[in-house]
């Protein structure tokens, strides 16, 4: 090693030592997440030399997740894509990369200058998600001296450089269905690759351990039936982005076999060899429900009508929509244009005003009884102006 080389280092290797504790600080902005909930990891790195030099920041991850923003300078490599870095050995290397790598790289960064990288994701793995970043510059003349920030630290990435860690604690999530549409919202779902495996996996056992701790799902035996048919979420806009999709979607959940959801989802129904015979009370409160769906506000009353599961729709016809709670019937007029808003008045004044969801949002909805009343009152104004 020349004169001139070593020099360089030892300038360097004190340089750093000086300024390595404030030139590389990462926050995020949560700690505890449940599945799916989006997280963003901040990086402040400055460089710490009296030049302007080549260099870049650096964001990895120990697990499964789903980049949903980076800075337009950054560059994004899903796990199984080639990863080119510097080796400081004076040429290019390239791995395949297990996970997610995300790097900003700059060809001009000014002496002692902050640069800021942000990297928005979902975690889509229970447990605990380790975080890497690091910083790293080139000297132009010299790309055989890659200077990295921390200099050294008891973890490496996959590239086998020192790295400072951030933990992310993520927990089950308490409204798996919530969750993965806004997750199936997000475009960059389909470039991820362990997404759609794990996908795959449970459509092919629903059963599947692993896949099922991707998606944030412990501890159950049998996973519901309802996870072999969401393959079809993905692959059809039209059902991903439909405003029934949650609806159905839950009837597919209490009854797999649920010839309405299935019908939604494109799924094809078998006939029966033997059917059984037809609940009729059930196909009316089914009926009342389809025509409240298509009402403003409808789906809301719905869904906090069967939140609580004692109050049923008795008569559906032509004309008349009724209700029935602890043997007393309410009978509604169809024609009614409100008739959202009249049976949301009638159950909080006479029907059940005992409701907890009265004042209180019911978590499917994330509304109540008052809210949706006065949304739809503050509507009835709003065309009477």
């Amino acid at each position: 090693m020349s004169k001139k080389i070593l020099f360089f280092l030892i300038t360097i290797t004190v340089l750093l030592s000086a300024h390595t504790a404030y030139s590389l600080s990462v926050g995020l902005n949560k700690t505890n997440v449940k599945w799916g909930e989006p997280v963003t990891v901040r990086v402040v790195v400055k460089n710490p030399h009296n030049k302007t030099i080549p260099g870049g920041i650096t964001v990895s991850f120990s697990g499964n997740l789903i980049v949903t923003d980076h800075d337009a300078e950054g560059k994004l490599y899903w796990e199984g894509n080639k990863f080119q870095y510097r080796s400081g050995m004076g040429h290019a290397c390239c791995i395949k990369n297990k996970n997610i790598v995300v790097e900003n790289w700059y060809q001009k960064w000014k002496a002692y200058e902050k640069k800021t990288m942000t990297v928005s994701f979902f975690p889509l793995r229970t447990g605990v998600l380790e975080i890497y970043t690091r910083a790293a510059f080139i000297q132009k003349n010299n790309p055989s001296l890659v200077l990295n920030i921390p200099e050294k630290s008891p973890v490496h990435d996959q590239q086998n450089y020192p790295v400072q860690v951030k933990h992310l604690a993520v927990a089950q999530s308490n409204n798996f269905i919530r969750t993965f549409q806004a997750i199936i919202d997000n475009s960059a779902v389909g470039d991820s690759s362990s997404f759609r495996n794990s996908l795959q996996r449970l459509i092919n056992n629903p059963q599947d351990t692993e896949a099922l701790n991707f998606f944030g799902i412990q501890g159950i035996k049998n996973s519901p039936d309802y996870l072999v048919h969401l393959q079809s979420l993905i692959k059809n806009p039209r059902i991903a982005h439909s405003p029934d999709l949650m609806y159905y979607l839950e009837r597919l959940i209490n009854d797999p076999m649920d010839r309405s959801a299935l019908s939604f989802f494109n799924i094809e129904v078998v006939k029966d060899i033997s059917p059984p015979q037809k609940n009729y009370a059930e196909e009316l409160h089914k009926a009342a429900i389809n025509f409240l769906y298509q009402q403003t506000g409808g789906s809301t009353l719905v869904q906090l009508i069967e939140a609580e599961q004692d109050i049923r729709f008795t008569t559906h016809n032509s004309k008349y929509l009724g209700i029935g709670r602890q043997g007393r019937q309410y009978v509604f007029n169809k024609q009614d244009t409100d008739i959202v808003l009249t049976i949301a008045r009638k159950i909080k004044e006479t029907i059940k005003p005992s409701s907890p969801y009265i004042y209180q949002p019911e978590a499917f909805s994330s509304a109540s009884y008052t809210q949706l009343i006065n949304t739809l009152s503050k509507k009835e104004l709003y065309y009477a102006k």
